[in-house]
């Protein structure tokens, strides 16, 4: 059972979905999949290391791996965003602990940027 004196981190949890833009266009938009004023998680650092970084950029970026616990919810997956205190990290991996939907942990990566 996950205590919850553990769940410090106020997070919130976005997909990428399709929207609409000012105009009517259609456009890529981040949706809240959590409620919007967040849910409260564990939080972990792995060590950092270095990426290169795309030729625009040039150069590397720092990335660390970034380890979120919270309670099991479902629709949670891989390629999804948490946002928490202004900064978002993709969500590389779910895993359900012991395969008994009580607590999930998402592996994160850090350098990423809002979009």
């Amino acid at each position: 059972m996950l205590q919850s004196g553990r769940l410090r981190r106020l997070i919130v949890i976005e997909a990428l979905q399709q929207g609409k833009d000012k105009s009517g266009g259609s456009e890529q938009v981040w949706i809240p999949v959590t409620p919007a004023d967040g849910i409260y998680a564990g939080h972990t650092s792995d060590s950092g290391t270095l990426r290169p970084a795309t030729k625009a950029a040039g150069g590397e970026v720092p990335v660390s791996a970034e380890v979120f616990t919270l309670r099991w919810r479902e629709g949670i997956k891989a390629g999804m965003r948490v946002v928490s205190r202004g900064l978002y990290y993709r969500i590389r991996h779910v895993k359900d602990l012991a395969d008994r939907h009580e607590t999930l942990i998402l592996t994160c990566e850090t350098g990423v940027r809002d979009g």
